[in-house]
Order: structure tokens, then sequence, then C-alpha cells
């Protein structure tokens, strides 16, 4: 391998550790904060992770457009939105919502923490089966910041949809959370 060919084989997977190191740093970000617990702002609950997915998009399509994507690729990519639209639903359940200082909070609690490992897992075997039966890098690397902002975006939409005040009356503090039942 030539010098010119190593260039371009690093040049074309650096975008995925990019990815994949940007993406880490901030799901650790997102988990620590919110295990402290925060305020709920329904306007702030959207931003990050439209921001997110659109980064993920930008990185992934123009990349996409100029290669020749298999079904397997496609396949990945339905696998990896249902996969991200349904772990963030059921993570979205499991946030503790609660009345402190006469607004809404959130934190996440030990099972929302271990779904986000769960997450984490299997989106990694996910790409790990997709690249095994021939889905390229891009779909299976530079996707990682759109598949944390949909997820996130569905785990964030149930919570705003928990804390309205149809939904059910908020406990007085953080140590009685409030917990809807799923029927």
């Amino acid at each position: 391998m030539n010098t010119y060919e190593v260039a371009a084989a690093t040049h074309a997977t650096s975008p995925s550790l990019i990815s994949a190191a940007l993406t880490l740093a901030i799901l650790v970000l997102v988990v620590v904060t919110r295990i402290r617990g925060r305020q709920l702002r329904p306007e702030r609950m959207l931003i990050l992770p439209l921001v997110l997915m659109a980064l993920g998009l930008a990185a992934t399509i123009p990349p996409a457009l100029n290669s020749h994507l298999q079904t397997i690729d496609y396949a990945v990519i339905a696998g990896d939105v249902l996969l991200s639209i349904v772990l963030g639903g059921i993570r979205g359940y499991t946030v503790v919502l609660y009345r402190h200082q006469d607004t809404t909070w959130y934190r996440y609690g030990p099972l929302t923490v271990v779904l986000w490992v769960l997450s984490i897992v299997l989106r990694i075997v996910l790409a790990a089966a997709g690249s095994v039966l021939g889905a390229t890098s891009i779909i299976t690397g530079n996707s990682l910041l759109f598949w944390l902002g949909i997820t996130l975006l569905t785990q964030n939409i149930l919570l705003l949809i928990r804390s309205s005040p149809s939904s059910a009356s908020l406990q007085p503090s953080p140590t009685e959370p409030m917990i809807k039942k799923v029927r």
C-alpha cells in the first residue's frame, strides 16, 4: 500500500472515528447532567436532538450520495431508525419527573442508565452486523449523531407528553417521583 492509499483509507475512516468520539462525548455529558436532575424546559428539550440529527445527516448524506448503496445499507438505516425510536420511547417512560421549586424537573434513574447502555450495545451490534453483511462505513459509522438525535428526540417528546398538566399530577419532591403507569 502506497502513501496515497494509506491517506485515502485514513480519510475514509476518519469521519466515522470523529463521529464516534463526538457521539460518545455528547452522550456521556447528557447522561451525567440528567442523572443529577434538570429543570424541564420544553424549548430546550428539542434543540439538542434536532441539532444532532442535522449534524448526523450532514455527515452521512453527502458521502452516501457519492457511493453506491446496497440493500444492506438501507436495511441498516431502517433498523437504526426503528431501534432509536423504540429505545428512546422506552427510556422516555423511565425518566423520573418531579416538582422542585414550583417547576417540573426530570432526572435519569438507574433503569434509564441501563437502557442507555443497552441502546449503545444494540447500536454496536447493528453496525457490526451491517459491516459483516457488507454495509458501507458511511452508513454504519457516520450516522451515529443522527442515531443519538433521533433517540433523544423520541425520549424527550415522551417526557414532554408525560409532564403535561393533563397527563398526571407531579409529585412535590424528588424523593417522591412521578411514575406514570403504562397500561
